[in-house]
């Protein structure tokens, strides 16, 4: 738990003895292992429920962020990343109930629907 996350997509997550991240420039880009990725999803999620900044160029910074912690935070101890991945995903179910208990209509709420609208016209 105190070493990065040993998994990635280049050795299938643990099965085969190969570590990329030894590779000169692009290891640490074909080190990403599956616990930073989704602690990066997560952290997607989460501001995703939050409201938009009111600046534009800040709204771009924010939706940035979650890519660039991904890759930051690849290389620190796995715990650590469990951790904020779990932390991500507990906060994202809370505000999602806050969010609907309040009659607000989240993020997750408007990409469902218009999933439905899709389905719905293409089965017609």
């Amino acid at each position: 738990m105190s070493a990065p996350d040993p998994t990635n997509m280049w050795n299938l997550f643990g099965l085969l003895p190969f570590d990329p991240s030894g590779m000169f420039l692009i290891g640490g880009i074909l080190g990403l292992g599956a616990w930073p990725i989704i602690m990066g999803i997560t952290m997607a999620a989460q501001q995703a429920l939050n409201p938009p900044p009111p600046d534009p160029v800040q709204a771009r910074i924010f939706a940035f962020l979650p890519i660039v912690f991904t890759f930051v935070l690849a290389g620190f101890a796995a715990g650590l990343v469990i951790y904020w991945a779990w932390n991500n995903f507990l906060t994202v179910i809370q505000q999602y109930v806050i969010m609907r208990r309040h009659g607000n209509e989240t993020q997750l709420d408007k990409l469902i629907a218009r999933l439905r609208n899709k389905a719905s016209g293409s089965e017609s």
